[in-house]
């Protein structure tokens, strides 16, 4: 986590733990940015994004296929 700390923000590193890391990663990486001084609460919601996205995914995917369907 720390290497990718020094080449990317906080946003992206947190959101590339959250796609590809495993959940000993993700609070690994929590820890260090608590100690950085940024909020774990913020850091834990962007690894809640992937979800999120994941869902977005779906709901737009299932729409194309009513609409294709319906249409």
């Amino acid at each position: 986590g720390r290497v990718l700390t020094k080449e990317r923000p906080w946003f992206y590193t947190s959101l590339a733990m959250a796609c590809y890391g495993d959940s000993t990663d993700r609070a690994e990486l929590a820890s260090f940015y608590k100690k950085l001084g940024y909020p774990k609460i913020a850091t834990n919601l962007i690894f809640r994004l992937k979800g999120l996205a994941s869902y977005t995914k779906k709901i737009k995917l299932a729409k194309m296929v009513i609409k294709k369907i319906f249409s």
